[in-house]
């Protein structure tokens, strides 16, 4: 295996390996660059990737992540501001721009990436993540409440509207809010469905235990960014998570983590399906899985409309929170909303032997059309707490592993993201893939771009 130095970028299944190249100078595109390409993005203070997105009418990418570059001056390199960053189609850049609440007096706030959605036609983009309240308080900062924060912008990356949701931080000052994945409502002329996390949790519950019940899925149907329709708090007896959420006409499908605690015994984490009522929010059917271990937390999901199956994407941990396998499970979530909610199968992976390491973080899951199968992203863990890669993984329909690349600057951490696939045009022949993740350049960290082939390699 070969690794560049500081700025290069190494990728391994057969030892394929890149040259370095410089980040400050990436609108310079060579006459001769190959269609599959490694860029960052970024300025002196760190950034983490978040989400990607592929733009039809010019071929180019939209990245979607967190800079410490563009808060106020003295605060630089210590709090983030949302980062999206517009590519040509060899990833040179033709824009970027920065969001965030600001300071207010001695007030600041952490704006932290986690969605990105391109709008319909290419008419513009929402930024959906998170947004914490930081005071000034004794001459220390110190982090009060987190709401989950949403800005509309046009094709040009330019603001046309925010809100913070689900309301200021005025109210329920000692509560959380935070997204982890939203969604446009099919024909519903814009209407949009998010899921997370709260404090607030529903304490109508069996179990309940105020000392024990620390969060809840959060779910919330909105008419536009600024209008909540409805919203919900759901969960077991400890904390619980909504990773994923997709909408179709019938139900609102949750896909998340819950951690149950009954009486004094152990808390089990398991992947947890609810199915919401779309009209109402009420609940219409709900199921918890575990596997052997009772300790998987999910990360990513994707629902399959045609065939009516979702499949998660998560990993191991132990008991120390230590984390192993890559875990994926796949469910029957039939239309019929009397019908049980089933589990078909359960895999658990690192990849190939060549790429396991002590563990891996579970990334993002992405189903490709016409029963192509799913292709992944996860953190390769090389030793425990340091010296992590990035991991590009494709499965056929049966969740059968077909390949695995590796992906790293050679320095201690690279944290994989998003992964969508590229098509041919007016085609679903895929031509390859193109990730995002954050890479570590030595003296910062930056976006990256990793444009691959469709067998996952870096040059043809």
């Amino acid at each position: 295996m070969k690794i560049a130095k500081n700025l290069g970028i190494w990728a391994t299944a057969f030892a394929v390996f890149l040259g370095s190249c410089d980040k400050f100078n990436q609108n310079i595109a060579p006459a001769n660059q190959k269609e599959t390409f490694v860029k960052y993005y970024g300025h002196v203070y760190s950034q983490a990737a978040a989400d990607i997105e592929t733009v039809a009418k010019d071929g180019g990418y939209v990245l979607f992540g967190s800079t410490t570059s563009f808060v106020a001056p003295t605060e630089r390199g210590t709090y983030n501001n949302f980062f999206l960053v517009k590519t040509d189609t060899l990833g040179n850049e033709v824009w970027s721009r920065s969001f965030g609440k600001g300071n207010s007096g001695d007030t600041i706030y952490d704006n932290t990436a986690q969605k990105l959605i391109a709008l319909p036609e290419d008419e513009g983009y929402i930024l959906a993540g998170n947004c914490q309240r930081i005071e000034l308080i004794g001459g220390q900062r110190i982090r009060k409440q987190k709401r989950i924060l949403l800005i509309q912008l046009d094709k040009d990356g330019v603001e046309v509207d925010r809100s913070i949701q689900p309301f200021d931080f005025n109210v329920d000052s000692d509560k959380d809010w935070e997204i982890r994945d939203i969604k446009i409502i099919p024909n519903s002329q814009g209407q949009l469905a998010i899921t997370g996390t709260t404090t607030k949790v529903n304490t109508n519950k069996p179990e309940y235990n105020p000392t024990t019940d620390l969060s809840d899925v959060f779910v919330a149907r909105l008419l536009d960014i600024n209008t909540i329709f409805w919203q919900f708090a759901y969960g077991f007896g400890g904390n619980d998570m909504g990773v994923f959420v997709a909408a179709r006409n019938s139900s609102i499908i949750v896909a998340g983590r819950t951690e149950t605690r009954i009486g004094g015994a152990t808390a089990t984490n398991d992947y947890h399906v609810i199915q919401f009522n779309p009209t109402s929010g009420g609940i219409l059917n709900q199921r918890a899985f575990a596997d052997s271990r009772n300790n998987i937390f999910a990360n990513d999901a994707v629902y399959d409309s045609i065939n009516e199956k979702l499949t998660i994407l998560g990993n191991e941990r132990t008991s120390s929170g230590t984390e192993g396998q890559l875990t994926i499970m796949q469910f029957n979530v039939p239309d019929d909303r009397n019908a049980t909610i089933t589990s078909t199968r359960t895999i658990k992976t690192n990849g190939s032997t060549q790429n396991a390491g002590s563990g891996s973080q579970a990334g993002n899951i992405t189903l490709l059309p016409n029963n192509q199968g799913y292709i992944m992203t996860a953190t390769s863990i090389k030793t425990t707490g340091i010296n992590t890669d990035v991991q590009l993984l494709k499965f056929n329909a049966n969740l059968e592993l077909e390949w695995d690349w590796l992906f790293g600057t050679g320095g201690t951490i690279d944290q994989a993201s998003a992964v969508v696939p590229l098509f041919k045009p007016e085609t679903t022949d895929i031509t390859g893939y193109a990730m995002t993740g954050t890479f570590d350049l030595g003296t910062n960290t930056s976006i990256g771009l990793v444009k691959t082939t469709n067998t996952g390699a870096l040059d043809k």
